[in-house]
C-alpha cells in the first residue's frame, strides 16, 4: 500500500509539472490587482502562484499520509504503535502551519512586498518539512 502511495506521488510530480508554463493567462485569481496605496501591479503575481503550488502539493501529500494512517489504522498499529504517536504529533503543527500559511497568505495579498513574500516562504517551508517528517513516520515496505 505504501509503495503504490510512494509510487504515485513520484510519478505525479513530473505529470503535473510537464504542462507548466512560465507564464500565466490574463484574469484570475492572480491576476494584477490595486493595492490598498494605489499602485496596480503590471503582471500576473507568478510568486504567489507557485508558493500556493508547491504549498498545494505538500499539504496534499501530508493529508495523504494522515489519510492513509486513519484507514489502515489497525494494521499499522500492529507494525508499530509509534506510527500513530509520530503522527499524532505532527497533526497539531500541521493545522498551524496550515493557519499561518494562510495568514502569511493574506498578509502578502494585501502589500506584495518582497519581506512579505519571505513569510509566505517561511510557512511553505514549515508545512513542506512537516509533510516528510509524516512521510518518513511510515513503514517504508
Amino acid at each position: 500500500m505504501m509503495a503504490l502511495l510512494s509510487i504515485s506521488l513520484v510519478l505525479t510530480v513530473p505529470i503535473a509539472l510537464s504542462g507548466c508554463k512560465s507564464t500565466l493567462e490574463p484574469g484570475g485569481a492572480y491576476a494584477p490587482v490595486t493595492v490598498s496605496n494605489g499602485i496596480t501591479n503590471a503582471a500576473p503575481d507568478m510568486p504567489l502562484f507557485l508558493a500556493d503550488s508547491a504549498y498545494r502539493l505538500a499539504f496534499t501529500s501530508l493529508d495523504a499520509v494522515f489519510t492513509t494512517e486513519k484507514v489502515n489504522r489497525e494494521f499499522l498499529w500492529k507494525v508499530s504503535p509509534d506510527i500513530k504517536h509520530a503522527l499524532d504529533k505532527i497533526r497539531p503543527d500541521a493545522t498551524k502551519a496550515n493557519a499561518d500559511y494562510l495568514l502569511a497568505r493574506s498578509v502578502y495579498i494585501a502589500s506584495p512586498t518582497p519581506e512579505n513574500l519571505t513569510g509566505v516562504h517561511n510557512f511553505l517551508a514549515k508545512i513542506q518539512q512537516l509533510a516528510t517528517a509524516a512521510q518518513a513516520a511510515l513503514p517504508k515496505q
